[in-house]
Protein backbone atom coordinates (compact mmCIF):
# COMPACT_ATOMS: atom_id res chain seq x y z
CA UNK A 1 0.00 0.00 0.00
CA UNK A 2 1.50 2.95 -1.34
CA UNK A 3 1.57 6.45 0.65
CA UNK A 4 -0.29 9.15 0.25
CA UNK A 5 1.09 12.17 -0.81
CA UNK A 6 1.01 15.30 -2.16
CA UNK A 7 3.00 17.63 -4.97
CA UNK A 8 2.61 21.37 -4.58
CA UNK A 9 1.79 22.81 -8.30
CA UNK A 10 -0.02 26.02 -7.44
CA UNK A 11 -0.91 28.46 -10.26
CA UNK A 12 1.04 29.70 -13.40
CA UNK A 13 1.49 33.37 -12.17
CA UNK A 14 2.95 32.61 -8.72
CA UNK A 15 5.98 30.43 -7.94
CA UNK A 16 4.79 29.08 -4.90
CA UNK A 17 1.94 28.98 -2.48
CA UNK A 18 0.70 29.83 0.99
CA UNK A 19 0.54 27.25 3.51
CA UNK A 20 -2.20 27.53 6.07
CA UNK A 21 -2.47 27.02 10.19
CA UNK A 22 -6.31 25.53 9.38
CA UNK A 23 -8.39 24.66 6.15
CA UNK A 24 -9.60 28.13 4.98
CA UNK A 25 -8.51 31.30 4.09
CA UNK A 26 -9.64 32.75 6.90
CA UNK A 27 -6.67 31.11 8.63
CA UNK A 28 -3.60 32.64 8.90
CA UNK A 29 -0.44 32.28 6.91
CA UNK A 30 2.44 29.35 8.00
CA UNK A 31 4.44 30.55 5.26
CA UNK A 32 4.89 29.95 1.40
CA UNK A 33 6.28 26.27 0.11
CA UNK A 34 8.08 27.04 -3.41
CA UNK A 35 6.19 24.76 -6.43
CA UNK A 36 7.73 21.39 -7.06
CA UNK A 37 8.08 20.91 -3.41
CA UNK A 38 6.77 16.55 -3.78
CA UNK A 39 7.02 14.03 -1.52
CA UNK A 40 4.47 15.72 1.51
CA UNK A 41 2.51 13.05 3.57
CA UNK A 42 -0.81 13.69 3.69
CA UNK A 43 -2.04 13.96 7.22
CA UNK A 44 -5.80 15.40 7.08
CA UNK A 45 -8.30 16.14 4.66
CA UNK A 46 -10.94 18.74 5.79
CA UNK A 47 -13.68 20.87 3.57
CA UNK A 48 -12.59 24.59 3.37
CA UNK A 49 -14.56 26.07 6.34
CA UNK A 50 -16.33 28.97 4.33
CA UNK A 51 -17.72 26.52 2.09
CA UNK A 52 -15.80 27.97 -0.79
CA UNK A 53 -15.57 26.31 -3.90
CA UNK A 54 -15.58 26.84 -7.71
CA UNK A 55 -18.21 25.75 -10.30
CA UNK A 56 -20.22 24.36 -7.66
CA UNK A 57 -17.67 22.10 -5.87
CA UNK A 58 -16.66 22.75 -2.58
CA UNK A 59 -12.65 22.90 -2.17
CA UNK A 60 -11.13 20.40 -0.04
CA UNK A 61 -8.22 21.45 2.38
CA UNK A 62 -5.05 18.53 2.56
CA UNK A 63 -3.00 18.82 5.96
CA UNK A 64 0.53 17.78 4.81
CA UNK A 65 3.34 17.63 6.66
CA UNK A 66 5.99 20.26 4.94
CA UNK A 67 9.43 21.45 5.82
CA UNK A 68 7.35 24.75 7.75
CA UNK A 69 5.69 21.76 9.81
CA UNK A 70 2.17 20.48 9.30
CA UNK A 71 0.24 23.11 7.23
CA UNK A 72 -2.59 23.42 5.11
CA UNK A 73 -3.05 23.76 1.37
CA UNK A 74 -6.22 23.67 -0.97
CA UNK A 75 -6.70 21.17 -3.55
CA UNK A 76 -6.67 23.00 -6.43
CA UNK A 77 -2.72 23.75 -6.17
CA UNK A 78 -1.71 19.73 -4.92
CA UNK A 79 -1.53 17.06 -7.06
CA UNK A 80 -1.75 14.09 -5.10
CA UNK A 81 -0.68 10.10 -5.39
CA UNK A 82 -1.15 6.57 -3.49
CA UNK A 83 -3.19 5.37 -1.56
CA UNK A 84 -6.03 7.77 -0.41
CA UNK A 85 -8.13 5.29 1.44
CA UNK A 86 -8.87 7.02 4.59
CA UNK A 87 -9.39 10.60 3.68
CA UNK A 88 -12.25 9.42 1.33
CA UNK A 89 -10.01 9.12 -2.08
CA UNK A 90 -9.33 5.80 -4.48
CA UNK A 91 -6.06 4.59 -4.83
CA UNK A 92 -4.29 7.07 -7.32
CA UNK A 93 -1.50 5.53 -9.32
CA UNK A 94 -0.50 8.82 -10.95
CA UNK A 95 -0.13 12.36 -10.06
CA UNK A 96 -3.65 13.97 -10.06
CA UNK A 97 -5.19 17.06 -9.62
CA UNK A 98 -6.65 16.67 -6.18
CA UNK A 99 -9.17 19.04 -7.02
CA UNK A 100 -10.62 16.82 -10.23
CA UNK A 101 -10.78 13.96 -7.48
CA UNK A 102 -14.43 12.65 -6.40
CA UNK A 103 -13.98 12.39 -2.58
CA UNK A 104 -15.90 9.63 -0.50
CA UNK A 105 -16.65 8.00 2.40
CA UNK A 106 -12.63 6.93 4.29
CA UNK A 107 -12.50 3.58 4.14
CA UNK A 108 -11.44 3.01 7.13
CA UNK A 109 -12.03 4.21 10.71
CA UNK A 110 -12.44 7.90 9.91
CA UNK A 111 -9.24 8.59 12.97
CA UNK A 112 -7.01 11.41 12.09
CA UNK A 113 -3.73 10.81 10.50
CA UNK A 114 -0.96 10.41 13.42
CA UNK A 115 1.99 13.43 12.45
CA UNK A 116 5.21 12.17 12.47
CA UNK A 117 7.49 12.86 15.24
CA UNK A 118 9.47 16.14 14.36
CA UNK A 119 13.38 16.05 15.12
CA UNK A 120 14.61 17.69 18.44
CA UNK A 121 16.30 20.49 15.91
CA UNK A 122 12.87 20.81 14.33
CA UNK A 123 11.01 21.49 17.55
CA UNK A 124 9.62 24.70 16.30
CA UNK A 125 9.31 24.47 12.34
CA UNK A 126 6.31 27.07 12.19
CA UNK A 127 7.44 30.36 10.31
CA UNK A 128 6.11 34.26 11.81
CA UNK A 129 3.46 35.21 10.13
CA UNK A 130 4.72 37.81 8.37
CA UNK A 131 3.87 40.03 4.77
CA UNK A 132 6.18 39.16 1.65
CA UNK A 133 9.53 41.19 1.87
CA UNK A 134 11.29 41.60 -1.32
CA UNK A 135 14.76 42.40 0.93
CA UNK A 136 15.71 45.75 -1.60
CA UNK A 137 18.60 48.22 -1.39
CA UNK A 138 16.95 50.98 1.18
CA UNK A 139 16.49 54.51 0.17
CA UNK A 140 19.73 56.68 1.30
CA UNK A 141 17.70 59.15 3.14
CA UNK A 142 17.20 58.65 6.40
CA UNK A 143 13.81 59.61 7.88
CA UNK A 144 13.23 60.87 11.55
CA UNK A 145 12.00 58.99 14.09
CA UNK A 146 8.97 61.07 15.02
CA UNK A 147 7.49 59.58 18.13
CA UNK A 148 6.28 61.17 21.59
CA UNK A 149 8.60 61.50 24.20
CA UNK A 150 7.27 58.15 26.38
CA UNK A 151 6.54 58.94 30.06
CA UNK A 152 6.79 57.02 32.85
CA UNK A 153 4.66 53.84 32.67
CA UNK A 154 1.80 53.47 35.22
CA UNK A 155 1.28 51.05 37.74
CA UNK A 156 0.76 47.48 36.19
CA UNK A 157 -3.15 46.38 36.61
CA UNK A 158 -3.91 43.21 38.40
CA UNK A 159 -3.31 40.29 36.90
CA UNK A 160 -6.08 38.51 34.73
CA UNK A 161 -8.55 36.28 36.34
CA UNK A 162 -7.72 33.93 34.06
CA UNK A 163 -4.12 32.64 35.72
CA UNK A 164 -0.96 34.40 36.57
CA UNK A 165 2.17 34.30 34.27
CA UNK A 166 4.96 36.30 35.33
CA UNK A 167 6.82 38.76 32.88
CA UNK A 168 10.25 37.17 33.21
CA UNK A 169 13.24 37.55 31.15
CA UNK A 170 16.36 34.73 30.02
CA UNK A 171 15.37 31.27 31.08
CA UNK A 172 12.62 31.72 33.13
CA UNK A 173 10.69 33.44 30.14
CA UNK A 174 11.22 30.29 27.79
CA UNK A 175 10.30 28.22 30.55
CA UNK A 176 6.96 30.43 30.27
CA UNK A 177 5.88 29.56 27.20
CA UNK A 178 4.48 26.40 27.37
CA UNK A 179 0.66 26.01 28.76
CA UNK A 180 -2.26 28.19 28.26
CA UNK A 181 -2.04 30.78 25.33
CA UNK A 182 -1.31 34.42 27.21
CA UNK A 183 -0.58 37.69 26.29
CA UNK A 184 0.67 40.95 27.87
CA UNK A 185 0.12 44.24 26.66
CA UNK A 186 2.75 46.36 26.11
CA UNK A 187 0.82 49.65 25.21
CA UNK A 188 2.21 52.28 27.55
CA UNK A 189 -1.42 53.61 27.38
CA UNK A 190 -3.26 50.22 27.57
CA UNK A 191 -5.02 48.54 24.48
CA UNK A 192 -7.96 48.69 23.34
CA UNK A 193 -9.88 46.15 22.80
CA UNK A 194 -12.43 46.13 20.26
CA UNK A 195 -15.66 43.57 18.98
CA UNK A 196 -14.11 42.60 16.12
CA UNK A 197 -10.44 42.18 14.72
CA UNK A 198 -10.24 45.47 13.26
CA UNK A 199 -10.34 49.74 14.45
CA UNK A 200 -12.86 49.61 11.59
CA UNK A 201 -15.12 46.73 13.40
CA UNK A 202 -16.56 49.22 16.16
CA UNK A 203 -15.97 51.19 19.60
CA UNK A 204 -13.40 50.00 22.01
CA UNK A 205 -15.36 47.66 24.29
CA UNK A 206 -12.82 47.72 26.94
CA UNK A 207 -9.04 48.33 27.76
CA UNK A 208 -6.38 45.94 28.53
CA UNK A 209 -3.77 48.15 30.72
CA UNK A 210 -0.73 47.98 30.34
CA UNK A 211 1.24 44.89 31.68
CA UNK A 212 -2.02 43.05 32.06
CA UNK A 213 -2.43 39.58 30.98
CA UNK A 214 -5.08 38.43 29.32
CA UNK A 215 -5.66 34.62 28.02
CA UNK A 216 -5.44 34.47 24.08
CA UNK A 217 -9.14 32.51 22.55
CA UNK A 218 -8.57 33.55 19.06
CA UNK A 219 -6.70 35.08 16.11
CA UNK A 220 -8.12 36.24 12.67
CA UNK A 221 -5.91 39.24 10.27
CA UNK A 222 -7.50 42.64 10.15
CA UNK A 223 -9.73 42.34 7.03
CA UNK A 224 -8.86 46.01 6.24
CA UNK A 225 -4.74 46.19 7.08
CA UNK A 226 -4.14 42.90 6.41
CA UNK A 227 -0.57 43.99 8.00
CA UNK A 228 -1.54 42.81 11.38
CA UNK A 229 -3.05 40.05 13.19
CA UNK A 230 -5.79 40.62 15.84
CA UNK A 231 -5.90 38.19 19.41
CA UNK A 232 -9.46 37.65 20.28
CA UNK A 233 -8.97 37.64 24.45
CA UNK A 234 -10.96 37.07 27.25
CA UNK A 235 -9.56 39.67 30.68
CA UNK A 236 -12.12 40.00 33.82
CA UNK A 237 -15.11 38.48 32.09
CA UNK A 238 -15.13 40.38 29.14
CA UNK A 239 -13.82 39.37 25.36
CA UNK A 240 -12.48 41.73 22.75
CA UNK A 241 -10.00 42.10 19.86
CA UNK A 242 -6.44 43.62 20.64
CA UNK A 243 -3.87 45.32 17.80
CA UNK A 244 -0.83 42.41 17.39
CA UNK A 245 2.32 45.19 17.58
CA UNK A 246 0.63 46.45 21.45
CA UNK A 247 1.23 42.94 22.94
CA UNK A 248 3.71 40.54 24.08
CA UNK A 249 3.47 37.04 24.09
CA UNK A 250 3.88 34.87 26.76
CA UNK A 251 3.21 31.19 26.50
CA UNK A 252 1.17 29.18 24.24
CA UNK A 253 0.10 30.92 21.57
CA UNK A 254 1.76 28.88 18.93
CA UNK A 255 -1.26 26.92 18.54
CA UNK A 256 -2.81 29.74 17.13
CA UNK A 257 0.07 29.64 13.89
CA UNK A 258 1.05 33.71 14.78
CA UNK A 259 4.05 33.28 15.93
CA UNK A 260 6.65 30.34 16.38
CA UNK A 261 7.37 29.64 19.67
CA UNK A 262 11.55 29.17 19.62
CA UNK A 263 12.08 32.92 18.88
CA UNK A 264 14.40 35.40 21.27
CA UNK A 265 12.17 37.19 23.75
CA UNK A 266 12.09 40.39 23.69
CA UNK A 267 15.50 42.12 24.46
CA UNK A 268 13.85 44.21 27.25
CA UNK A 269 11.20 43.16 29.47
CA UNK A 270 10.14 46.55 31.34
CA UNK A 271 9.54 48.49 28.05
CA UNK A 272 5.94 49.28 25.86
CA UNK A 273 4.88 49.74 22.68
CA UNK A 274 5.89 52.98 20.14
CA UNK A 275 6.67 51.68 16.67
CA UNK A 276 6.86 49.45 14.37
CA UNK A 277 9.22 48.34 11.20
CA UNK A 278 7.82 50.03 8.12
CA UNK A 279 9.91 49.07 5.25
CA UNK A 280 9.39 47.15 1.85
CA UNK A 281 6.12 45.52 1.24
CA UNK A 282 4.96 46.26 5.12
CA UNK A 283 5.58 50.47 3.76
CA UNK A 284 2.30 52.25 4.62
CA UNK A 285 2.62 55.88 2.80
CA UNK A 286 0.98 57.53 5.73
CA UNK A 287 3.33 57.27 7.95
CA UNK A 288 7.59 57.88 7.87
CA UNK A 289 9.67 55.18 6.83
CA UNK A 290 11.10 52.83 9.29
CA UNK A 291 13.37 50.28 9.78
CA UNK A 292 13.13 48.53 12.89
CA UNK A 293 10.97 48.24 16.31
CA UNK A 294 10.90 51.43 18.89
CA UNK A 295 10.37 49.91 22.56
CA UNK A 296 10.29 52.80 24.97
CA UNK A 297 11.26 52.91 28.17
CA UNK A 298 13.05 54.62 31.46
CA UNK A 299 16.45 54.82 30.72
CA UNK A 300 18.90 52.65 32.43
CA UNK A 301 16.62 49.49 31.65
CA UNK A 302 18.64 46.64 31.23
CA UNK A 303 18.87 44.78 27.43
CA UNK A 304 19.97 41.44 27.31
CA UNK A 305 21.60 39.22 24.47
CA UNK A 306 19.91 36.19 22.56
CA UNK A 307 19.46 33.35 24.61
CA UNK A 308 22.60 31.87 22.72
CA UNK A 309 25.04 34.50 23.19
CA UNK A 310 26.38 36.57 20.27
CA UNK A 311 29.52 38.05 19.30
CA UNK A 312 29.47 41.93 19.47
CA UNK A 313 30.57 43.45 15.80
CA UNK A 314 30.58 47.04 16.74
CA UNK A 315 30.19 49.47 20.10
CA UNK A 316 30.12 52.67 18.88
CA UNK A 317 30.16 55.68 21.42
CA UNK A 318 28.35 59.17 20.15
CA UNK A 319 31.00 62.05 20.55
CA UNK A 320 28.35 64.29 20.62
CA UNK A 321 25.80 62.59 22.56
CA UNK A 322 28.37 62.77 25.63
CA UNK A 323 28.63 60.36 28.57
CA UNK A 324 24.80 60.96 29.63
CA UNK A 325 23.61 59.94 26.38
CA UNK A 326 22.03 63.41 25.11
CA UNK A 327 19.61 63.65 22.40
CA UNK A 328 20.19 65.81 19.25
CA UNK A 329 16.60 67.14 20.75
CA UNK A 330 18.15 68.20 24.07
CA UNK A 331 21.00 69.70 22.33
CA UNK A 332 18.57 72.44 20.45
CA UNK A 333 18.18 69.99 17.11
CA UNK A 334 14.87 69.16 16.23
CA UNK A 335 13.89 65.57 15.67
CA UNK A 336 15.07 64.55 12.09
CA UNK A 337 17.91 67.22 11.63
CA UNK A 338 19.48 66.65 8.34
CA UNK A 339 22.51 68.33 10.02
CA UNK A 340 22.38 65.18 12.73
CA UNK A 341 21.34 62.59 10.28
CA UNK A 342 24.97 63.43 8.15
CA UNK A 343 26.98 63.80 11.25
CA UNK A 344 28.73 61.10 12.44
CA UNK A 345 29.63 63.02 16.11
CA UNK A 346 25.83 62.22 16.13
CA UNK A 347 26.57 58.04 15.03
CA UNK A 348 24.80 59.63 12.05
CA UNK A 349 21.59 59.97 14.22
CA UNK A 350 21.86 56.33 15.96
CA UNK A 351 23.52 57.19 18.78
CA UNK A 352 25.46 55.66 20.96
CA UNK A 353 25.00 51.89 19.39
CA UNK A 354 25.77 48.14 19.73
CA UNK A 355 25.72 45.38 16.97
CA UNK A 356 25.35 41.61 17.86
CA UNK A 357 26.02 38.85 15.54
CA UNK A 358 23.83 35.86 16.00
CA UNK A 359 25.19 33.23 14.24
CA UNK A 360 22.98 30.77 11.67
CA UNK A 361 23.57 28.06 13.91
CA UNK A 362 22.10 29.71 16.94
CA UNK A 363 19.15 30.87 14.98
CA UNK A 364 15.76 29.21 15.83
CA UNK A 365 14.54 27.02 13.14
CA UNK A 366 11.84 29.18 12.40
CA UNK A 367 13.77 32.27 11.53
CA UNK A 368 16.68 29.61 9.21
CA UNK A 369 13.56 28.33 7.48
CA UNK A 370 12.08 32.15 6.97
CA UNK A 371 15.98 32.83 5.63
CA UNK A 372 16.31 29.89 3.46
CA UNK A 373 12.64 30.79 1.71
CA UNK A 374 14.12 34.61 1.32
CA UNK A 375 17.33 33.72 -0.52
CA UNK A 376 19.16 33.81 2.61
CA UNK A 377 20.09 29.93 3.44
CA UNK A 378 22.95 29.90 5.85
CA UNK A 379 22.61 33.69 6.92
CA UNK A 380 23.39 35.31 9.99
CA UNK A 381 21.70 37.86 12.31
CA UNK A 382 23.22 41.40 12.93
CA UNK A 383 21.20 43.12 15.06
CA UNK A 384 21.87 46.98 15.84
CA UNK A 385 20.55 48.32 19.11
CA UNK A 386 20.53 51.83 18.95
CA UNK A 387 20.22 55.04 21.02
CA UNK A 388 21.43 53.51 24.24
CA UNK A 389 22.94 55.47 27.89
CA UNK A 390 25.71 53.10 28.04
CA UNK A 391 27.22 49.99 27.12
CA UNK A 392 29.55 47.21 28.58
CA UNK A 393 31.10 46.05 25.50
CA UNK A 394 33.52 46.38 22.64
CA UNK A 395 33.46 45.02 19.12
CA UNK A 396 35.11 41.26 19.39
CA UNK A 397 33.54 40.38 22.91
CA UNK A 398 31.54 36.99 22.90
CA UNK A 399 28.40 37.40 24.99
CA UNK A 400 27.09 34.26 26.89
CA UNK A 401 23.28 33.75 26.66
CA UNK A 402 20.99 36.45 28.20
CA UNK A 403 24.19 38.72 28.90
CA UNK A 404 23.16 42.47 30.05
CA UNK A 405 25.36 44.51 27.88
CA UNK A 406 24.05 47.96 27.36
CA UNK A 407 20.93 49.66 29.07
CA UNK A 408 18.20 51.69 27.07
CA UNK A 409 18.48 55.74 26.57
CA UNK A 410 17.47 58.64 24.67
CA UNK A 411 20.71 59.68 22.59
CA UNK A 412 20.94 60.43 19.10
CA UNK A 413 18.57 61.12 16.85
CA UNK A 414 15.42 60.46 19.95
CA UNK A 415 12.41 62.31 21.04
CA UNK A 416 12.20 60.25 24.29
CA UNK A 417 13.83 57.26 25.72
CA UNK A 418 13.77 54.14 23.76
CA UNK A 419 15.52 51.43 22.53
CA UNK A 420 15.12 51.13 18.55
CA UNK A 421 15.91 47.09 17.40
CA UNK A 422 17.07 46.55 13.73
CA UNK A 423 18.15 43.54 12.08
CA UNK A 424 19.76 42.62 8.82
CA UNK A 425 20.53 39.32 7.24
CA UNK A 426 24.09 38.47 5.65
CA UNK A 427 26.09 35.18 5.28
CA UNK A 428 29.66 36.62 5.63
CA UNK A 429 30.55 36.98 9.24
CA UNK A 430 33.01 39.69 8.67
CA UNK A 431 30.29 42.11 7.16
CA UNK A 432 29.58 45.47 7.81
CA UNK A 433 26.33 46.93 8.69
CA UNK A 434 26.19 49.44 5.56
CA UNK A 435 27.47 45.98 3.38
CA UNK A 436 24.33 44.26 4.21
CA UNK A 437 21.40 46.80 3.52
CA UNK A 438 19.66 44.41 1.09
CA UNK A 439 19.16 42.11 4.02
CA UNK A 440 17.07 44.70 5.95
CA UNK A 441 14.07 42.50 7.49
CA UNK A 442 11.63 43.07 10.26
CA UNK A 443 13.10 42.29 13.31
CA UNK A 444 9.57 39.71 13.68
CA UNK A 445 11.93 36.74 12.20
CA UNK A 446 13.56 37.05 14.85
CA UNK A 447 12.24 38.39 18.08
CA UNK A 448 8.92 38.00 20.27
CA UNK A 449 7.61 41.57 20.49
Amino acid sequence: MSEFVATITGIPSLSYVNARVGPGTNNGKVGKIDKGVSGLKVLAVEPDQLGKGFNGKTYQWFKLQTPLGPAWVRDDLITVQGDGGQFGYDNISTPTLAFDLKRGAPKAPAAPAAEPAKAASSSAAVLPPLPDEKPQQPAETKVPEQQKAPEAPPSPDDKAAAGSVPVATGKEYVAKRKGEPILISMAQNGSNARPGPGTASGNRVFKLPYKAQAKIIGVAKDPADKRFYWYQIEYKGQTGWVREDYQRLISGFEQFGVQAEDLYPAPTENTWWVRDYNYGDLFNSSVFEHWGWDLGGNIGEPIMCGPHGGTVIKAATCPACGSAGRSSVQAGFSVGDPRVWNDPNWNYGLGHFVIIRYDHDMLPDSTKNYLAQKGFSGAHIFTLYAHLSGFSVKAGDTLGPYDKFAKLGNSGNSSGPHLHLEIRAGTNREATWASIKNGLMTPAVLFLR
